[in-house]
């Protein structure tokens, strides 16, 4: 089989979208070959995967606004044009909401493809602004004409009903697995250090600044016995410094760190939390799981797809930082937190290794 994924452009500040193709393309079929269609990508960057991938050179996409307009048509029509070259069997459109022209010509020309939907629309609903409408719309679009859907989990299908109901189908439930080469359960959990862990971009829809301000309601009333260490970077990188600042030095913004020193910090954890407004499964929240760090999450998403509340985790009620605060307070009320730790690492286990998505990545093709 001969598959084309087609990708949005790589933004230079966001290098998240390598990281869910790499796990994408493995668990594609062993005996398939790949192609990756996406500006700023090259092949070293999926040199982890260990699996042969083809990635044409798209030039980057930068200057102003109308200039990067122009270049991103450009880029379609030279992505399309790469398509019908390679008379793929199928074009996988993952992270590609802004790929409409590619998608028109595997609809003209009878390519089969598959939009995968990764945003709430709650969330993306609410984003003001004409060109968060012309977005959303474009995505629908998108989504409605692709031959086949697929999302990650069942809480982000969930976030589109309307959809379903004019496709008159649903979703493929495609689950990314969370890699287990990297993260696992190493330090007991009663042994940990009283540190509360969050792995994120640091953007204004992963509401970073209510974190920090619910962690410190939180541990004023602990007499600041915990800490919070932020792992990630972002446009919002400044005013979360300046925020970490002002909590008395219980606040550690690392920027990004290595896959290591992840893995180390989360099994030096007791509670990982995600306030994200929008979410498909997030790779954060399962590598905590699988270290045995429970969650505190906002129910968007796969999250709440994976988190069940007061069994392996705990669910916010909603995104402020009283929220946050509440959240953090039912967990250190939690006598057995040492049992939502072992739940943590079974949910994952279990219905996310990278053999379990494979297989029903393969089934899924095979239809």
């Amino acid at each position: 089989m001969k598959i084309v994924i087609v990708t949005n452009p790589l933004p230079k500040t966001n290098l998240s979208p390598v990281v869910s193709l790499s796990k994408l393309i493995q668990i594609l079929p062993s005996d398939c070959s790949i192609t990756l269609l996406g500006a700023g990508y090259s092949e070293t960057q999926f040199s982890r995967t260990n699996r042969p991938i083809e990635v044409p050179v798209l030039p980057s996409i930068s200057g102003g606004k109308i200039s990067r307009f122009l270049k991103s048509l450009k880029i379609q029509k030279t992505i399309g044009e790469m398509i019908l070259n390679s008379k793929p069997d199928i074009v996988l459109f993952w992270i590609a909401d802004k790929m409409v022209t590619p998608l028109k010509i595997c609809r003209k020309h009878k390519i089969p493809s598959v939009f995968w939907i990764l945003f709430s629309y709650p969330y993306m609903k609410s984003l003001p602004g004409f060109k968060n409408k012309i977005a959303l719309c474009l995505l629908k679009d998108m989504a409605y004409k692709a031959d086949r859907c697929a999302v990650e989990a069942r809480g982000v299908a969930e976030d589109w009903p309307e959809l379903w109901k004019k496709r008159k189908d649903v979703p493929a439930i495609l689950p990314i697995f969370a890699d287990q080469r990297y993260y696992s359960f190493q330090k007991p959990y009663l042994s940990r250090g009283y540190n509360v862990c969050v792995v994120s971009r640091l953007a204004s829809e992963k509401n970073i600044l209510n974190i920090i301000e619910g962690f410190r309601f939180f541990n004023e009333q602990q007499k600041n016995l915990w800490h919070l260490h932020l792992i990630g970077d972002g446009p919002q990188r400044n005013e979360v410094l300046e925020a970490a600042a002002k909590a008395g030095g219980s606040v550690t913004v690392h920027g990004w760190v290595s896959a290591e020193e992840i893995n180390d910090l989360l099994n030096d954890s007791r509670v990982f939390i995600s306030a994200s407004k929008t979410e498909g499964l997030p790779s954060s929240l399962q590598e905590a799981m699988l270290c045995g760090v429970p969650a505190i999450v906002t129910p968007v998403g796969g999250m709440r797809s994976i988190v069940t509340d007061r069994q392996n985790g705990w669910v916010l009620k909603g995104f402020s930082s009283q929220d946050v605060a509440d959240g953090l307070n039912s967990f250190a009320h939690e006598t057995n937190q040492e049992s939502f730790s072992r739940q943590s690492v079974a949910t994952i286990k279990e219905g996310y290794s990278v053999e379990a998505c494979r297989l029903k990545m393969s089934a899924f093709l095979k239809k």
